[in-house]
């Protein structure tokens, strides 16, 4: 488990709180990723688990949600089941875009929150773990952007072994805002197309790079 404590090989002298983002499509690894950094003491917030939370029977997206794609995305609890809400949006763009546009604009307001929350509490380095980062115009509120990509191929693969259905991996994939965008408006790119090994290398000197006083 993180210790929690930054390495002193990472230790820098900081005058504020870095705020590094980490953008990329599923089965990238952006999200290992932001749990490597984590272990080096950056304090992560996670946009799909804020938006998970949205969609709770208490969150503030559930009853639009519902309203919107029916009563067939719920569970016998009463509570939305992701994996059929995501069968119909995946391969549907325009109940893509208006599932986006009930949950994002929330969405967006409670990580801006947590992320000024952290602000407050401390000034270790804060990591944006969220696809979305580019598209929502979220640019200029991080000090830097990292993109993590990875061959489609390989992302496919990735989804499959997390118990995805192929063909529903498939649609995620293509559903998703391409990679080359994403890495032209990054200031590091992290290509993990080997092993979780090779990320970590990867991990530990962008860490070095991105706290580097050359920042300030």
């Amino acid at each position: 488990m993180p210790s929690g404590r930054t390495n002193s090989t990472y230790r820098v002298r900081q005058a504020r709180t870095l705020v590094i983002g980490i953008a990329g499509g599923a089965g990238s690894g952006k999200t290992t990723l932001a749990k490597i950094l984590a272990e080096y003491g950056a304090r992560v917030v996670d946009a799909d688990r804020l938006g998970h939370r949205l969609l709770w029977r208490q969150g503030p997206a559930y009853g639009r949600v519902v309203q919107k794609f029916g009563r067939d995305i719920l569970g016998r609890q009463g509570a939305i089941e992701r994996k059929k809400l995501g069968r119909l949006v995946f391969s549907d763009p325009a109940k893509m875009k208006a599932l986006n546009r009930i949950v994002h604009p929330i969405l967006k307001k409670e990580l801006w929150a947590k992320i000024e929350k952290l602000r407050a509490a401390g000034r270790s380095p804060i990591i944006v773990d969220a696809a979305l980062l580019v598209f929502w115009g979220f640019k200029s509120r991080v000090d830097r952007l990292v993109a993590v990509t990875a061959p489609d191929g390989i992302r496919l693969r990735r989804l499959i072994a997390k118990g995805i259905e192929p063909h529903q991996a498939a649609d995620i994939i293509r559903s998703q805002e391409p990679q080359k965008r994403i890495a032209r408006e990054a200031d590091l790119v992290i290509e993990n197309r080997g092993t979780l090994a090779q990320l970590r290398r990867r991990a530990r000197k962008a860490w070095r790079s991105l706290l580097s006083e050359e920042l300030y």
